[in-house]
């Protein structure tokens, strides 16, 4: 009777072993998808901020501030930040406010967002459909300055 009823909790310890592992490494993942998107979207936003800088106290050039947020300066450099390319930035300068008190450089980027928590769990068939994707959008507003 005694060996009957050691042989049905051989696996317990095991089991709890396996469970506690699956919750820990899903706090690991999650914590560190929020860990790299508030990386990510400080860096950015840093960038877009001192191109948005750049751009108001300089002569308006939409090129030379994309490339301040793509590489960190006024030229195109070898490989953008994030993976990020000209399509992901625009800066804008609205026509109606030129000349205005209202002047203003905008710079906005559109991340796209790629968790490494979702992507665990899919099967090597997995073709992207059934995981709604999402985009970080970060918008920055500077007063233009006439440069002279």
């Amino acid at each position: 009777m005694r060996s009957s009823k050691r042989n049905r909790q051989k696996g317990g310890p095991v089991l709890e072993t396996v469970l506690t592992l699956i919750a820990f490494l899903a706090l690991f993942f999650g914590v560190y998808d929020l860990g790299t998107m508030l990386f990510v979207y400080e860096t950015l936003t840093d960038r877009a901020r001192n191109a948005a800088r750049w751009g108001a106290v300089n002569a308006y050039d939409p090129t030379s501030i994309q490339n301040m947020v793509l590489y960190g300066t006024t030229t195109a450099g070898q490989t953008a930040s994030f993976g990020l390319s000209a399509a992901n930035v625009t800066v804008s300068r609205p026509a109606a406010n030129i000349g205005q008190p209202e002047d203003r450089i905008i710079v906005t980027i559109i991340y796209p967002v790629r968790l490494v928590s979702i992507l665990l769990g899919q099967p090597a068939t997995w073709s992207g459909g059934s995981v709604s994707s999402w985009n970080l959008r970060i918008q920055v507003s500077t007063p233009y300055e006439v440069p002279g």
